[in-house]
């Protein structure tokens, strides 16, 4: 119906301008994210700010852009005006039309290149998205100009050059280096426990990294950045592996889950099929052997894989929601559009089932299968025996006490809950992260009651992690009310008013960077701590070995023993029966080995690998 211009140009009595429903000629107040300052704005033109989108010309439920605040400068912002979001706002709905061709977007004129929901897609479907950054929009870049599928294979060969040096290296070391300095870097190594904070580390960081993204939460720039550089630590570069898979012509969210599920299937596939190819050359192929050969790998393996996997699939079921819940869209994939209760989508029905399958094989079944390795090798644990389950997952439980061989499990809830569960409540609202932190805070307290850990740094190590963690979601809390505080809206209320929500971005910009790196740092100073006090008692006990070494009484020189053949010859063997004499004979063997440090004892129970193979120690 033909509406009246005078009609148009209402004002309320205060003044504030409105927008009008021109087919019930109705006028209601402009929304969060709109421009309609002026008079006679209608809903089929409503023009929207910088970094704000609605789903077509008809709808009035104005949403903010995922990157609305990117390029704003001050944190704790929302959005502004002068912002790099895609959404570059107008109302100009033929001009969006043309960009998408779908009709997603009008009203809100997309960057150059970019269409579909919040502007997230790609005109071209074989180009790669580019996210804004604190200097630029985003773009759409072709793989080849790019030159990604270069860079991964750069970087491929980079990483595997380095693993060979540093393997060449340890092994020029342990081939040169004096038995008895061999001998302090392992008890070095054996005291200080490094591998044990490596590993807390990386979990920790292996949530962290990945709050921004599950928590839809715009943090400070320099957080992003050190993040980055962790989450890439973490995830050995694997984050950007869906730009690759679209470059090789794997587009959507549906053929990326497809990968991520039979990728590390086929990778721990063919662990097991080298490591039984190998020992089958060398005719050693046992059950004991395989276990030996295969189960170290590949604990190690799943372990840095399945969180990856798990937040991948649980992305399946996290949409934005238009409209009051008429239409949504896939948070990860916007081209998919959600199942509702008035349409069923069959594109996102099949993304869910293939989730489903995921989160069954991945974060359940690898925690079901750690689970039956512990408890099969519950008894070798508790009891302190080397059998060959319980030394082949060594991975899961060496770091903690024997009554908690079981406590990695309770590592993995936590790693499922908080980037895998946590994606399907409420995604991005303060009830999600306050959830996140109830949670966090019972894990800490647990954690600190039980000390599982064997070490006691390794206790204050993982308790600093998971008090960091509640910490950076705590920050997260704070920047989403500090955001709300910069509507205009909230702006209209008393200087003391603001000033009670008020949020100082710069101190908590500090603290959610210390809490992030403060895990690596405790690591370090651990460490150190640690390392000085082996150093210290390594000193007091070389002194007094000095009184048990082996002389000559004519000039008090060291007895040097003979050298050896090879690192498979001895030069005493010594041996007892098996009811009795073992403790007799660990005495002497250390009694020996303190009078010349050098010298190779065999011992049975220390160096028997083969029973059958008595004859041949023997003989060496």
């Amino acid at each position: 119906m033909a509406v009246d211009a005078d009609l148009l140009a209402v004002t309320t009595e205060n003044g504030n301008a409105t927008s009008m429903m021109a087919a019930v000629v109705s006028c209601t107040r402009c929304v969060v994210g709109t421009d309609c300052e002026g008079r006679g704005a209608t809903l089929e033109a409503l023009p929207l700010r910088s970094g704000y989108f609605r789903l077509s010309a008809s709808s009035d439920d104005v949403s903010r852009c995922p990157d609305a605040a990117v390029g704003c400068g001050k944190q704790g912002v929302s959005s502004c005006g002068d912002c790099n979001s895609g959404c570059r706002g107008g109302a100009e709905p033929e001009i969006s039309l043309a960009n998408g061709g779908n009709g997603f977007g009008a009203g809100a004129t997309c960057a150059p290149g970019l269409t579909g929901v919040y502007c997230m897609l790609c005109e071209d479907a074989s180009a790669i998205y580019r996210s804004a950054t604190p200097t630029s929009l985003p773009t759409c870049v072709d793989c080849a100009e790019d030159g990604l599928l270069l860079r991964t294979a750069l970087y491929a060969l980079g990483v595997a050059a380095i693993v060979i040096v540093v393997l060449l290296v340890l092994e020029a070391l342990r081939s040169n280096l004096p038995e008895r300095t061999q001998a302090r870097l392992v008890r070095f190594w054996q005291a200080t426990k490094p591998a044990n904070k490596l590993k807390i580390c990386i979990g920790f960081y292996m949530i962290v990294t990945k709050i921004e993204e599950v928590y839809q939460v715009h943090m400070p720039a320099s957080v992003r950045q050190m993040l980055s550089i962790f989450s890439v630590g973490v995830s050995f570069g694997l984050g950007s592996i869906n730009d690759i898979l679209t470059c090789v012509g794997v587009r959507g969210f549906f053929g990326r889950l497809v990968v991520w599920i039979f990728a590390p299937a086929v990778v721990v596939l063919a662990i097991a099929m080298v490591s039984a190819s190998r020992l089958a050359c060398k005719g050693t192929l046992s059950r004991r052997a395989f276990l030996q050969a295969t189960l170290p790998l590949v604990t190690r393996l799943l372990f840095l894989l399945y969180p990856l996997v798990t937040n991948v699939a649980f992305e399946a079921f996290s949409c934005h929601w238009f409209d009051g819940g008429e239409r949504g869209f896939l948070i990860t994939d916007v081209d998919i559009e959600c199942t509702t209760e008035a349409a069923r989508s069959v594109e996102h029905e099949q993304v869910k089932r293939l989730a489903w399958i995921a989160i069954g094989i991945y974060p359940f079944g690898v925690w079901l299968l750690n689970a039956a390795l512990l408890v099969g090798a519950r008894k070798a644990i508790v009891k302190g025996k080397n059998t060959a389950l319980s030394g082949s997952t060594t991975f899961l439980h060496r770091e903690y006490e024997a009554s908690f061989f079981w406590w990695e499990l309770m590592e993995m809830l936590r790693r499922v809950f908080l980037v895998g569960i946590m994606v399907l409540v409420s995604r991005g609202s303060i009830t999600q992260l306050v959830l996140g932190i109830i949670f966090c805070l019972a894990y800490l307290l647990i954690q600190m009651q039980a000390s599982p850990f064997v070490d006691a740094g390794d206790d204050y190590l993982a308790n600093s992690c998971s008090f960091a963690m509640a910490v950076v979601l705590v920050c997260c809390v704070t920047y989403k009310i500090g955001a709300l505080t910069e509507l205009t809206e909230f702006k209209r209320l008393g200087e003391e008013q603001r000033q009670i929500f008020h949020v100082n971005a710069d101190v908590l910009t500090v603290v959610l960077f210390c809490s992030v790196l403060g895990a690596l740092v405790l690591s370090f100073a651990i460490l150190l701590v640690q390392l000085t006090q082996e150093a210290a008692q390594q000193a007091r006990e070389a002194k007094q070995a000095l009184a048990r070494r082996l002389r000559y009484k004519a000039d008090m020189t060291e007895v040097a023993v003979p050298p050896l053949a090879s690192t498979r010859h001895f030069h005493t063997f010594l041996s007892h029966v098996w009811g009795t004499g073992q403790d007799q004979m660990r005495i002497i063997k250390q009694r020996l080995l303190e009078m010349m440090p050098t010298m190779r004892v065999f011992l049975d129970v220390d160096d028997l690998e083969e029973i059958g193979d008595l004859e041949g120690y023997i003989e060496r």
